[in-house]
């Protein structure tokens, strides 16, 4: 845990968001103990960071990665240069993390981009995988690429990646869960 790099630094569960006091250096960032049964959702963003581009191919690889459609037109039709330009990001992060039973329901909690899950991973029937929503200022988004990270709990094997996107309609998308889930 970094204070200078931190935003917000919280836990979610049941109706009560719990600020969490870490200290610089704490590792893992966040401890705490006491939580009742259900789904606890533990929230991080961080402010900006900066990476300047010293290469313009990096530059076009991450944005073709990304499928960031319109972003190379845009950065020439405002003749930005192909190198010393910065770019700033910041990371919205939520995790679902069962205390027990892991009971209850993810919900939209104000992260300029955020991820919401559809389904309970813990207590849901995920046979016909798993739900997710992607929000940006709060209004769901359609044609998102979202990219998932998959290792088995435990596991030192190497980890899957999987290049996805939100649909049209329903603007979520459905994926299959393969790894372990556990409960704390």
């Amino acid at each position: 845990f970094l204070h200078h790099r931190t935003v917000r630094h919280e836990i979610l569960h049941g109706n009560h968001t719990l600020k969490v006091n870490s200290r610089n250096g704490d590792r893992p960032a966040i401890q705490t103990d006491g939580l009742e049964d259900g789904l606890a959702v533990l929230v991080h963003e961080t402010n900006d960071s900066i990476l300047k581009y010293t290469e313009f191919e990096k530059f076009v690889n991450f944005v073709k990665h990304k499928k960031f459609d319109g972003v190379l037109d845009a950065h020439s039709a405002r003749n930005l240069p192909k190198t010393g330009f910065s770019e700033s990001y910041r990371r919205y992060v939520k995790s679902l993390i069962a205390i027990g039973s892991g009971v209850g329901q993810d919900k939209a909690i104000g992260l300029d981009i955020e991820i919401v899950a559809l389904n309970n991973p813990y207590t849901d029937d995920l046979s016909d995988g798993m739900r997710i929503q992607v929000l940006m200022s709060g209004i769901p988004r359609a044609d998102v690429q979202v990219e998932i990270f998959e290792r088995a709990i435990g596991s030192n094997q190497d980890v899957n990646i999987k290049l996805t996107t939100t649909d049209e309609m329903r603007m979520a998308l459905q994926f299959s869960i393969q790894s372990q889930l556990t409960s704390i």
